[in-house]
């Protein structure tokens, strides 16, 4: 995933490039999609260096929303090869190893404790796997001293 955000990545931050470094990614761009994307790419990223700030503002947009600046600008016809560009990398199927292990691990759970777990056991036991840096980033000191302060015990947290 990290090759593929270096490899499209002069289409986004191409203000902070040099026209070197712009022609230089953008060439092995379009040796990786000949077919898709024209020679006038590069180009196109220069004019787009020209007229960033401009149109778009000081920040750097992500590349969605890079994409929807340039059809609410109706510059499309101006980039008609950065709109394929942007559009190619938006649409590129890419995964995530952490999203599948969670998943892993939940059908481990479920194999091993499903006859002795309730299903509200087990679909919290879930999310706790699938969002397991936001339970690290809880302080588990907090949530106790509160449950010890409640007097009934069937109290939410």
């Amino acid at each position: 995933m990290h090759s593929l955000c270096e490899r499209f990545s002069v289409l986004w931050l191409n203000k902070e490039m040099t026209i070197d470094q712009i022609q230089e990614k953008t060439t092995r761009l379009l040796k990786q999609y000949p077919k898709d994307l024209g020679d006038e790419l590069t180009d196109e990223l220069q004019s787009l260096k020209l007229i960033y700030s401009a149109n778009f503002g000081e920040k750097t947009l992500s590349p969605w929303d890079l994409l929807n600046a340039i059809k609410t600008s109706n510059l499309e016809n101006l980039f008609p090869n950065l709109t394929v560009a942007l559009r190619i990398f938006i649409t590129i199927p890419a995964t995530v190893a952490s999203a599948e292990r969670s998943f892993s691990v939940l059908k481990r759970v479920k194999n091993v404790l499903r006859s002795t777990m309730c299903q509200n056991r087990l679909s919290s036991l879930g999310v706790l796997a699938v969002e397991k840096e936001l339970a690290k980033n809880t302080n588990l000191d907090a949530v106790i001293d509160d449950f010890a302060m409640k007097k009934a015990r069937k109290g939410t947290l």
